[in-house]
């Protein structure tokens, strides 16, 4: 590209320094494009804009924009893979925490509801119980609908019959043979005791890897490292020192990777086993007036609205 100086363009108007700067370079973003070296066109246009829109010093930004230039694309490729992957990472650990949190409100939800719906169902006040309960349920069972929805970036939609009055006895009925009423309450269980496995795991690998590779910084705050086992105390060397604390810096690089890895299968297996549990599936018979079949993911059993 031809060079342009300041003295070049001295006292023209802002229009006329854009349109005489501008000339070679859109000539040189031309022959890029058409030589298909994306990385350059972008930044010439980008550069292009800037001069185009900036009236203090055009030339200066232009010597500005011709930096980006400079930049290799196996750099810039690798800038945008390296963000791919924290972002990935990122969102496999908050759906990990999520499902922690949510594992152990289902086993609360779960226990309280089958507990107290057991001991008092002989009575008829059991009635309203296990209908407030099999509620507590199909709530509990949405909130992990809507995070595994949102890990997978689609929807999960829960199948609940629709009610075919406001009467308490049809409401009863409709929720007692609900299948969707039986899946919420296996798929409760199954988080509140594989969930936190799942998660339990994950996060403590994850922590001791981040201890790892943080142990210069905390090392030292421990008055008795030999009796820390599997952080300060490895087995082969107990952290006692600087140098000691750099090495299992080392131990923490190589085991991030892994722990990233055990995030992501964890998070994509749980949220697939929610959308398989709590979704609707292949083999459901079609909506029917008889049974008011519907998809309510947030009014589960809402009765038959009259025309």
């Amino acid at each position: 590209m031809k060079n342009i100086t300041v003295a070049s363009v001295p006292n023209v108007p802002e229009a006329e320094v854009a349109r005489t700067t501008l000339a070679p370079w859109r000539a040189a973003n031309s022959r890029m494009a058409a030589a298909g070296n994306e990385r350059r066109y972008l930044a010439g246009t980008w550069g292009e804009w800037v001069i185009a829109r900036s009236g203090a010093n055009p030339i200066h930004q232009l010597r500005q924009t011709a930096l980006w230039t400079a930049v290799p694309r196996s750099i810039i490729v690798a800038m945008r893979r390296a963000r791919s992957i924290l972002s990935s990472a990122g969102r496999d650990l908050a759906y990990v925490l999520v499902m922690l949190c949510f594992s152990v409100l289902d086993f609360v939800v779960w226990v309280t509801g089958v507990t107290v719906t057991g001991s008092l169902l002989v009575f008829i006040v059991g009635l309203p119980v296990w209908l407030a309960t099999a509620y507590g349920f199909a709530y509990a069972a949405g909130l992990d609908r809507r995070v595994a929805g949102w890990y997978l970036s689609t929807p999960i939609l829960g199948v609940y019959r629709k009610a075919p009055g406001r009467g308490f006895l049809a409401r009863l009925r409709v929720v007692t043979t609900d299948p969707q009423t039986w899946r919420d309450l296996g798929w409760l269980i199954v988080n509140s005791t594989l969930g936190f496995l799942f998660a339990t795991v994950t996060l403590t690998v994850t922590a001791l890897a981040i201890g790892y590779l943080l142990m210069p910084l905390w090392w030292w705050a421990i008055s008795d490292p030999s009796e820390q086992y599997a952080t300060l105390n490895l087995g082969i060397y107990t952290v006692t020192s600087t140098g000691w604390a750099f090495v299992t810096t080392g131990i923490g690089l190589a085991l991030l990777p892994i722990a990233m890895l055990i995030n992501h299968a964890a998070a994509t297996a749980h949220a697939s086993l929610a959308a398989r549990m709590l979704g609707p599936r292949d083999s459901s018979p079609a909506p029917r007036s008889d049974s008011y079949q519907v998809l309510a993911p947030e009014r589960p059993w809402s009765p038959v609205r009259e025309s």
